[in-house]
């Protein structure tokens, strides 16, 4: 009898074990949803290279990953202004500084 009440007694920690993995693996991505959401509402700048221009990306722009930070809007927009730095071709930042 003790036999099968541990029996019965593993089965439930095995299936306690796969929802907190599920409930994990959804926090997770909850959170990757979170982070992404904030990076579209940010900017990034990408430093010159070579005899390429410094250029502006928006935050969610695979063409360029940071690892320092964002920038906001204000910045995003003073940064454009300047000569030496240019909108990214594939994200266009420009297009998310306009209005408000």
């Amino acid at each position: 009898m003790l036999h099968f009440a541990r029996r019965v007694a593993i089965q439930q920690v095995r299936q306690i074990d796969r929802w907190i993995e599920q409930e994990e693996a959804r926090e997770a991505e909850e959170q990757r949803r979170r982070d992404r959401a904030h990076a579209e509402r940010r900017w990034k700048l990408e430093p010159q290279h070579g005899d390429r221009p410094a250029l502006l990306h928006r935050g969610g722009c695979n063409t360029f990953e940071t690892q320092v930070g964002y920038i906001g809007r204000e910045e995003a927009r003073i940064a454009l202004a300047e000569p030496d730095i240019e909108p990214c071709g594939v994200c266009q930042p420009q297009t998310g500084l306009h209005g408000r």
